[in-house]
């Protein structure tokens, strides 16, 4: 029991360092940003899903039907998680310096807190604090799948 207490307080300091640093609002207006130049781009672009489409049914060659919303999904979480190969590393590695430079790593290497302990709560922080950065771009995602009905 000593050991989840040990966790939490860890995970709540480093939450509470995320949500309080400017480096970290930065990293997420730099994501938001990336993600949704990537979602126009997949949809609108020239070599877009979109286009594609219209392109096969203004030629008429005959294709299969097409899931635009599977397609996009694919393409989009596909960059979203060569995105996140990115970033994550870049908040992880966050960590340990922010120990560093504010001098509290000495603290925690001769704390009675094992290091397995230190690197969960760490990861959860980092982990909490990622998926705070994905919800909004699942709302993002929500409104080009959305089903249209038709207007008269």
């Amino acid at each position: 029991m000593i050991i989840f207490n040990n966790i939490i307080a860890i995970f709540r300091k480093e939450l509470q360092g995320y949500f309080t640093s400017p480096f970290a609002y930065v990293v997420m207006g730099i994501f938001w940003l990336l993600s949704g130049f990537f979602l126009v781009a997949i949809l609108m672009s020239p070599e877009g899903i979109i286009n594609q489409i219209a392109q096969r049914d203004q030629l008429g060659v005959p294709t299969p039907p097409v899931d635009v919303a599977y397609e996009f999904l694919r393409f989009f979480l596909g960059v979203m998680g060569s995105l996140a190969m990115f970033v994550l590393p870049i908040l992880s590695m966050g960590l340990y310096a922010e120990e560093r430079k504010w001098g509290t790593l000495e603290l925690l290497a001769t704390s009675p807190i094992t290091n397995w302990a230190v690197a969960v709560g760490k990861l959860l922080g980092v982990m909490t604090f990622f998926s705070a950065m994905i919800v909004p771009l699942l709302g993002l995602e929500r409104s080009p799948l959305e089903p249209q009905l038709p207007q008269y």
